[in-house]
């Protein structure tokens, strides 16, 4: 994908080629698939700063949130959940312990794309 090509959310897993880290999504990985999942549309990096994902978000053109390090990000996220939220609050129990309120930013991050279906795991 070039700078300033548009993203089809079905189609983020083709965006990233990480051939040394196979069996972890990366932060960036992670943002992007959760802006996707959370309706965002036309997803793209920056065209003056590629570091930097863009997309339409209630159709204003924002900069994507950092639901990696972010909580009030993943609140957002999770609110769009509506009765899939107890489904991830079992992800959570699974992967933080019976403590899932405790759990960071990247975990619900985590337990939230598995509960929508996008994690990726590649067998490396």
């Amino acid at each position: 994908m070039r700078q300033g090509d548009f993203l089809e959310p079905r189609n983020i897993s083709n965006l990233f080629s990480n051939e040394t880290n196979k069996a972890i999504m990366t932060d960036e990985q992670i943002n992007v698939a959760i802006a996707a999942a959370c309706g965002w549309e036309n997803l793209h990096r920056h065209p003056l700063n590629p570091n930097v994902w863009v997309g339409e978000n209630a159709g204003m053109l924002e900069e994507v949130l950092d639901y990696c390090t972010d909580l009030n990000a993943m609140h957002e996220a999770e609110a769009t959940l509506g009765k899939s939220l107890y489904r991830m609050e079992a992800q959570l129990k699974r992967m933080a312990g019976a403590i899932c309120f405790h759990a960071s930013a990247r975990q619900r991050a985590e337990a939230f794309l598995r509960t929508v279906g996008k994690w990726e795991e590649v067998q490396p």
